[in-house]
């Protein structure tokens, strides 16, 4: 390759979800570092434009045995995104394993005993999460069941396959925490479970994969979701691809980033307690904290003394009554000031904090940063 032009790499990835983040972790790096260009395929298998193109490198996601042999064919070094096979290619990809012990953890903080993985089990990537997820749980003295989607046999057709869905879902026992280690499909969590008469999070806490900010806020409740830190997958895979152009030594076999973790969300908003009192106390606190409640609030609408109620709460929850409110408050907050462009003023009073000055004490001693900072960085944080 002549050393005065920049190499371009073709990607040969999704246009959304996963690949997306990919795709702007790959451009994020050519942008930084000038030393590459980068040329997208609108289909993933157009070996038209890649024989048209002849990038020095391909980045892709290689998920059968045909896309391999098709960027093999390319005679042009090739990585590897995506863990849905075993292949030959240098791999670049989310840590699986790290993902499914990761989710695994969240519900374990909120003292779930009782969880389940939801996996493929001819999907490589699905394969890792649940068995890492299952190991965590077990290891922790929680209850884990596995259930392969092969098994439920599920139907093309949306219709039918929601009412297997929800007939699977409705035999699950409460309260349970699920874990989707494979993409739902885009179908709506909470219709599914309200057919199959489950409540999301008091019946049903649900964790899914991939953190599609969309997907995830416009179900009913919104979706707490792993963080698989996609861009940084692509930017690896970018600064990898550089190397083996140059003919610098080889990557390792196979990279695996780490996931940024959960991003929590309504679906796991509570706890793995059959304690009525305590459960109606973290209702109460998720419906009404944003608009101005107090510890005494809490405690009257429960019919509950504060010392009972507080020993109970915080036995349970691990915080206090007045750690939770603040919380969710916190939370309801960086959602606001993630999307919408609502001043830090009306933030402060839709999240329940009164005022700007309130709000801002709050997020630097709970986040570190200004409200404005964590609005400038772009990315929801969980707690």
């Amino acid at each position: 390759m002549p050393s005065n032009r920049r190499p371009t790499v073709l990607t040969l990835l999704s246009g959304d979800g996963y690949g997306a983040q990919v795709s702007l972790g790959v451009l994020q790096y050519a942008r930084e570092h000038h030393n590459l260009t980068v040329r997208r395929a609108m289909n993933i298998e157009d070996l038209e434009l890649a024989h048209a193109v002849k990038p020095d490198g391909v980045i892709g996601q290689f998920t059968t045995p045909g896309r391999v042999a098709m960027a093999l064919g390319l005679r042009v070094p090739a990585i590897n995104v995506s863990a849905v096979i075993e292949t030959e290619l240098p791999l670049v990809c989310s840590d699986n394993s790290s993902v499914g012990a990761l989710a695994a953890q969240h519900f374990l903080t909120r003292r779930y005993g009782q969880l389940c993985v939801y996996y493929n089990s001819t999907l490589l990537y699905a394969r890792l999460r649940a068995l890492a997820f299952k190991r965590e749980a077990e290891e922790a003295g929680a209850t884990c069941v596995l259930v392969d989607e092969q098994d439920l046999h599920l139907a093309p057709s949306q219709v039918r396959r929601e009412r297997q869905l929800a007939q699977w879902m409705k035999a699950l026992p409460a309260p349970m925490g699920l874990f989707m280690a494979v993409s739902w499909g885009g179908f709506m969590l909470g219709h599914i479970a309200k057919a199959a008469g489950k409540r999301i999070p008091e019946d049903l806490a649900v964790i899914t994969l991939g953190d599609d900010r969309i997907g995830c806020e416009m179900d009913d409740p919104p979706i707490s979701s792993v963080d698989a830190d996609g861009i940084r997958v692509g930017y690896e895979a970018a600064r990898a691809m550089v190397d083996l152009v140059e003919g610098k030594a080889a990557p390792v076999r196979s990279l695996l980033i780490p996931p940024i973790g959960v991003t929590a969300r309504g679906s796991t908003s509570t706890f793995g307690t059959s304690d009525p009192d305590v459960l109606a106390a973290l209702q109460f606190i998720r419906d009404q904290a944003c608009r101005g409640i107090g510890v005494t609030d809490v405690c009257e609408a429960v019919a509950m003394s504060r010392s009972t109620l507080q020993r109970r709460f915080t036995q349970i929850v691990g915080r206090t009554i007045l750690d939770e409110i603040q919380r969710v408050r916190l939370d309801q907050a960086k959602y606001l000031l993630t999307y919408t462009d609502l001043p830090p003023a009306t933030v402060a009073r839709r999240a329940g904090f009164g005022d700007a000055s309130a709000l801002c004490h709050v997020f630097r001693r709970c986040v570190g940063m200004s409200p404005g900072a964590f609005r400038a960085q772009g990315r929801p944080t969980s707690t």
